[in-house]
């Protein structure tokens, strides 16, 4: 099953040029695979397998990517065209390395989706030691 729906993909179709009526599962694959890889390092995504069960913004990534791929593809001898396309996987890599890194928050991700969930320990740990606390004097 896919993990976006129609509407998600034509949300960044040019209506007069590009409309898409269904998904194509092996385009789809490829795209939702390279976004859940990335994510896999901070989330438990093995549940997101449907729309429904999705994040919105980890679908929008997806329809992102899938949508600058089929403009290029479709595109590919139209000059200018295609770097809309371009610009949607830009705009893709750009959200899924804010949400990898916890920077943009899944606000409607289930709390036992972050791997460290329950653990006592943070998802997003700070390295470095801490510039300044409170109540110190300089």
């Amino acid at each position: 099953m896919s993990n976006v729906a129609v509407d998600d993909l034509n949300a960044w179709s040019e209506k007069t040029k590009l409309h898409i009526t269904a998904v194509e599962s092996a385009l789809e694959a490829q795209q939702t695979s390279a976004v859940m890889a990335r994510l896999s390092s901070a989330y438990d995504v093995s549940t997101w397998t449907s729309p429904d069960s999705t994040p919105s913004l980890v679908r929008k990534a997806i329809a992102m990517y899938y949508m600058g791929w089929y403009y290029m593809r479709t595109f590919s001898e139209d000059e200018g065209i295609s770097s809309y396309g371009e610009k949607l996987i830009l705009d893709a890599d750009v959200l899924i390395e804010g949400i990898a890194q916890g920077s943009v928050a899944l606000l409607d991700a289930k709390p036992e989706d972050l791997l460290n969930a329950g653990s006592g320990l943070p998802i997003f740990e700070i390295l470095d030691e801490p510039k300044f606390s409170m109540s110190r004097d300089w």
